[in-house]
């Protein structure tokens, strides 16, 4: 019998072939469940590396990934949002009520931006905050002293390397965060609607009239070239032409705008004398030793009136930071501290009295606030605005210096701006002073009325002689530093 062409053969054929369709078929889906299976877990692989990855950043262990730092606080606190008073203070200057008088020179001096801690280690064991600091310094190559334009053709960048640093993140101890170096933007700003818009400044910057200085600390030097930029935006230079601007500073060993017990060594005197009078001990026992207490069974540590300080600073810097205070540890607490830190300190700068406290700890700075204001009033000095860039400890001891109530004086918070005012009457020829701190006039009770008491201006002579019993000599600072250059300006 003769085979039927469309038969069983075709069939079997057809079946042959989707058989091995089937075939072909399956091993596909073979190999991509294979593939899916070994892509979810290299996922998982991924996220498990990630989460030991955090748990030895926060913990502080030495795996740290140098090059991929995770950070737990990436968001830098605003300008515009509200944080406590200690957090930052940036105010307009008022203007000047009476048009009778003339300006003649400012000197301002800031307190640097918000920062990150001071202290070169953990604020207390609890803490697994990691600081994110998006700014860094930077310099050009070397260059003449005496050069005033160049070419910028390279910026070399400071940059501190991920999990080295006693703090969790890539910022150095104390060191300007981007948010304090917006503040003192912010500030310049102020400063050029105040003496630049007004005409009292040029519009464009010119060292014969502005005079710059600084400790040498990074966070002051940026914090006082940020004041420039505000005062005076980039101008348009040609190319690569950019302009150089000086900021004098000092060697730490010859400073003058804080405490400096090299200078004057009755510093370490006089505290020493503070802590053991029996106003200080008093407090002690009565105020601190329950505050330490309470603070022991919170933080589980032995502490000491010594280690207020520092735990005062770390509470500021996590609470405008947002970073959250130890279990236990209300915004009371605190205050508690940051009022014992301010009153010890007040305290220190004015004894035995405000006059040889201040010719202590702020004499030399005094002096030179008081040759610059007596150098324009004899028209020997030429400079219109001196500013003076520091710490709260710069701030501090001024506003002690000028007989306010330590108990109404609170902690300069960050950015915090003092001008000091020269002004000549266009019809009498006479010079006044006035004081502005934190966008208030200040009312000097040294005065005692002995000036316009409706624009708060202190007589110059007054003022003069105010100034000049702060100033310390030779002997007083124990009379065996004739070599020193500082005192060699006397």
């Amino acid at each position: 019998m003769r085979a039927d062409p469309h038969g069983i053969e075709p069939l079997l054929d057809v079946h042959r072939r989707d058989g091995k369709r089937q075939q072909r078929d399956d091993k596909c889906v073979l190999f991509y469940r294979v593939f899916v299976v070994i892509l979810l877990l290299s996922i998982l692989g991924l996220l498990v590396a990630d989460v030991l990855h955090r748990y030895t950043t926060d913990e502080g262990s030495s795996s740290q990934c140098a090059n991929q730092p995770v950070y737990s606080n990436p968001v830098v606190p605003s300008l515009k949002q509200k944080l406590p008073e200690a957090c930052g203070h940036l105010s307009a200057i008022p203007p000047l009520s009476d048009d009778s008088y003339e300006l003649k020179q400012v000197q301002v001096i800031i307190r640097h931006g918000d920062r990150v801690q001071w202290q070169p280690k953990k604020c207390w064991s609890s803490s697994t905050s990691v600081w994110n600091c998006s700014i860094s310094m930077t310099s050009t190559p070397s260059f003449n002293r005496t050069t005033t334009t160049m070419d910028a053709f390279r910026l070399f960048r400071h940059k501190f390397e991920y999990g080295v640093e006693p703090i969790l993140g890539d910022c150095y101890v104390g060191q300007l965060t981007l948010r304090g170096y917006e503040q003192q933007i912010q500030n310049g700003m102020n400063l050029r609607k105040a003496y630049i818009n007004s005409g009292f400044l040029g519009s464009s910057f010119n060292s014969s009239d502005v005079y710059i200085r600084s400790d040498d600390e990074p966070r002051t030097l940026q914090s006082v070239e940020a004041v420039i930029n505000g005062m005076y935006p980039p101008s348009t230079l040609k190319g690569k032409e950019v302009e150089v601007i000086d900021i004098n500073t000092r060697d730490m060993n010859v400073e003058i705008m804080d405490s400096n017990p090299t200078l004057c060594p009755i510093v370490d005197k006089y505290e020493a004398a503070l802590k053991n009078s029996s106003e200080v001990t008093a407090r002690v026992q009565k105020v601190v030793m329950p505050l330490l207490r309470q603070l022991d069974s919170l933080l589980k540590r032995n502490l000491t009136s010594d280690d207020l300080d520092a735990l005062a600073d770390c509470m500021t810097v996590y609470t405008c930071h947002g970073q959250p205070l130890p279990a236990g540890v209300t915004t009371d607490i605190f205050q508690r501290v940051l009022h014992e830190v301010t009153w010890f300190i007040t305290h220190l700068y004015s004894y035995p009295s405000v006059e040889n406290g201040t010719k202590a700890n702020i004499g030399f700075l005094i002096k030179s606030l008081f040759d610059r204001l007596e150098g324009k009033v004899e028209g020997k000095d030429h400079t219109k605005f001196i500013i003076y860039s520091g710490h709260d400890t710069t701030l501090l001891p001024l506003l002690v210096s000028f007989q306010l109530d330590i108990n109404d004086i609170a902690w300069p918070p960050y950015a915090s701006l003092m001008a000091i005012e020269l002004y000549r009457s266009k019809q009498r020829g006479n010079y006044a002073v006035r004081v502005v701190y934190n966008g208030q006039t200040l009312q000097l009770p040294f005065c005692n009325g002995k000036g316009d008491s409706t624009s708060m201006l202190c007589e110059w002579e007054v003022f003069k002689e105010h100034l000049q019993n702060l100033i310390p000599d030779k002997e007083f600072c124990d009379g065996h530093l004739e070599m020193n250059p500082v005192l060699q300006e006397f």
